[in-house]
Parts: C-alpha cells; structure tokens; sequence
C-alpha cells in the first residue's frame, strides 16, 4: 500500500486512500486504488503476518473519492476525522481525470474499528475559496487542523493550469480548521517572519506539540518550497537542520536550528510525534530516500540516529 493518509481514533489506527500494488503468482505487477477505510486495533499485539484489518467501504466515485496524499485530521473528542485534500489515483476509473469540487468529508467511528461516511456540514466561504492540495505539510491538535502549502495538479480539486501533471502549482499560506466553531482561515507563511520567502510549502511532514506554549505549537520538518508559479525537483530543500515553528497563539512562524546526528534530505517519508521525558517532544522520522530512524527532539534542537 501507498499514499494512504493516517489518524488515531480512539483505540485504532485508520488508514485512508492510497493505493494498492501487488505481484500476482505468475509475476504480473497489478494497481488498484484503495476503496476501503481501513483500521488496526492497537489495544491488542500482533505481528505484520497477523496484524487484522477492519474494512469499511468508501463507495462510488465520484460520490465519496478514495483520494492520495489526503490530510487527515482527527477531532479532538476522538470521535471522528475529517479529510482535506489530496488528489485523484491515476488508476482511478476517469479518463482523463475530473476532480470533485470542493468538500470536506467526515469519518465517524463506531468504537469497534468501522464507521460511516459523510459530508460535513462545515463548509464556508472561506473554505469554498481555499485550492485543496496535496503534499500539504498536515496536522491536528486541540482540535485545530492545520495544513501548510500543497500543490494542486489535475488530480486535486483546483488545477488553475489544466497541466495533468506536467507543472504542479504551489499552493502558499497556511489553511487553519477549527473543528469547535467550524470556522477557517488562511494564514499568510510568506515574507521574512512567515515560513518561506512565498509562503510555499510541499513533500515534508508536520507534528503538534501540545506541550509547548499556551496552545501547543505545530512544527514542520523537511520538504521543499519554491516561488508561487511551479515546483519540480530542482525547488530548495528544507533541510532537517531547521524546525519551522508555529505558534496559534501568536499566530507567527519561526525558526529553530537543530544539532546532532541531522538526517540528510528526503521527502515522502514517515513521521510520528510523541511527547517525551523531561518535557520534551519527540518526532521520528522514517523511510524517504534512506531506510533509517531519526528522532528530533525540538526542545532543545537535537536529532539523534538510531538504529
């Protein structure tokens, strides 16, 4: 499986969208989008040969997409998520693709590793004006999601350019949800106190630490940013020396340099926060274009190896 988005609910993990891909017994590689949401209990142990999976059917295109790179975002009761963003498989069934328009979906859990689907209700203008990305920077926490740049492609639900691929667009600014009052906004990331030099963002990961400040901060690490016309694989790379930090309190960004064992750039690769000893925050970091683990641990701006 490839390009699922991710989100604890309550006592499991559920996986969303993404892609399948298999080698069949005669040796035939197959593709196929992942129509189901799934989850992985996490109260019980097992192993990746035993490890059970629950299925709950996504339905029909274009009805309820089964989008790539989505942004999920859980609730802060713990009850649902919801999902911002993302973009079409090219192996879904449209050809040539034709995006939904904007949305925002809602999984609402059943306390047993299932659920059910809907549109939710919080939708405004606000969000109606707002391109929904993929490769966003995403996060949630105190019941806030929080989503950095993106880029928008003909897979995505805006493609200005009409490219199909061939330029993606760089989304700039940062997109805030509150799930409590159901209102959004768009922050400005660009200039010398945003994030980068056009707000853009893309490729690298976000975490909130709850712990730090009066509201908790969001934290981004890695990924590329660019000006606001095109990204490709020449855009500067953020590199895992620098943590940008926001602060939804004060609502500015900021930028902390880190020391030790510093990973060398990747992008796509895994992350996972946690809070640590002595008031710490730590996120490791896995996978991208090296098989290895880093922990950062922004308190005190250190990055360590691990084997």
């Amino acid at each position: 499986m490839a390009y699922q988005g991710s989100a604890v609910i309550g006592d499991f993990l559920y996986l969303d969208g993404g892609e399948m891909k298999w080698l069949s017994d005669d040796g035939i590689r197959h593709n196929d989008i992942l129509n189901d949401t799934l989850s992985i209990p996490l109260s019980t142990s097992w192993t990746n040969s035993t490890v059970p999976f629950a299925a709950t059917n996504r339905g029909v295109y274009p009805e309820q997409p089964s989008l790539n790179f989505e942004n999920l975002w859980p609730s802060n009761d713990s009850s649902n998520f919801y999902v911002f963003g993302g973009e079409l498989s090219g192996y879904n069934v449209m050809n040539p693709l034709q995006p939904v328009q904007p949305s925002l979906w809602q999984f609402t859990a059943d306390g047993s590793g299932g659920g059910s689907w809907s549109t939710a209700s919080a939708v405004d203008n606000t969000h109606q004006s707002l391109n929904q990305p993929s490769h966003a920077l995403a996060t949630s926490g105190n019941g806030v999601g929080y989503a950095l740049g993106g880029m928008v492609t003909c897979g995505t639900y805006a493609d200005p350019a009409g490219s199909c691929g061939v330029v993606f667009t760089p989304v700039p600014g940062l997109v805030v949800f509150n799930m409590s009052t159901n209102s959004w906004s768009n922050i400005s990331a660009s200039g010398d106190s945003g994030y980068s030099t056009y707000g853009t963002a893309f490729l690298g990961s976000a975490q909130f630490a709850p712990s730090f400040g009066s509201q908790g901060v969001v934290l981004f690490v890695g990924g590329q940013t660019s000006d606001r016309e095109s990204a490709a694989i020449t855009s500067p790379k953020r590199p895992f020396s620098q943590i940008g930090i926001f602060d939804p309190s004060s609502q500015t960004f900021h930028t902390q340099t880190t020391s030790g064992d510093t990973p060398a750039y990747r992008e796509h690769f895994c992350s996972v926060g946690a809070q640590g000893d002595n008031g710490t925050y730590e996120i490791f970091i896995y996978g991208g274009v090296a098989d290895d683990w880093y922990v950062a641990t922004p308190s005190n701006a250190t990055a360590n190896g691990m084997d």
